[in-house]
């Protein structure tokens, strides 16, 4: 049973046209079960197999990873948002291929996390200085089921309040997290920059 990276996907494009296009395209290859699979029609390698862009075989490797599926879709005019399961990593090849063939000139956004493996990874600019923060557990001055961005500077507050410290570098006091009771009820990672082109 493998883990499961959760992936947040925005595609845009200047012509809202083309994405819905786009769009239906995409809805058009899930309408029809590639092969036997456990997703259903949700199934990303209905994708791959029905657009032609890989291959899929019982007796050959695919070279296109497509082990998940898409959990939601919404069209909101100039952007395409979608959201994925996969197994262990982010799979973006397969989404890189359906722009390059039915999307030209499509931007594709990404931010994966899968903290089994350790993955909080981005290629959002805007995402360079923000940290994750998960709290699944009353912690005193956050209740549980908070999960958000936070800017580094908002994260030294929240620490400072929370282990009674008054260090002010975001190393320290995360090194001081670490090491506290805390981290059985919440999780604070910095957000990586990783390409697209690295990710299968």
């Amino acid at each position: 049973m493998p883990n499961w990276c959760t992936t947040y996907i925005t595609i845009n494009h200047e012509n809202e046209q083309k994405l819905k296009e786009f769009e239906e395209k995409l809805n058009n290859l899930m309408s029809k079960d590639y092969e036997g699979n456990g997703f259903g029609k949700t199934w990303l390698g209905n994708l791959v197999g029905n657009s032609g862009i890989g291959t899929i075989d019982e007796n050959k490797v695919s070279d296109l990873r497509c082990r998940g599926e898409i959990t939601y879709m919404e069209n909101l005019g100039n952007q395409l948002v979608i959201y994925t399961e996969t197994a262990w990593v982010p799979m973006l090849k397969l989404w890189q291929k359906l722009l390059e063939k039915y999307l030209p000139g499509g931007e594709l956004i990404y931010s994966a996390e899968e903290c089994g493996c350790g993955i909080y990874c981005t290629n959002d600019p805007a995402m360079l200085d923000c940290y994750l923060v998960d709290i699944w557990e009353d912690v005193g001055m956050v209740k549980e089921d908070y999960c958000t961005d936070e800017t580094e500077e908002s994260v030294v507050e929240m620490l400072q309040k929370l282990l009674g410290s008054d260090a002010q570098e975001i190393g320290v006091l995360l090194e001081k997290f670490e090491n506290s009771e805390y981290t059985d009820k919440m999780l604070i990672r910095k957000w990586e920059f990783v390409d697209i082109n690295e990710w299968d």
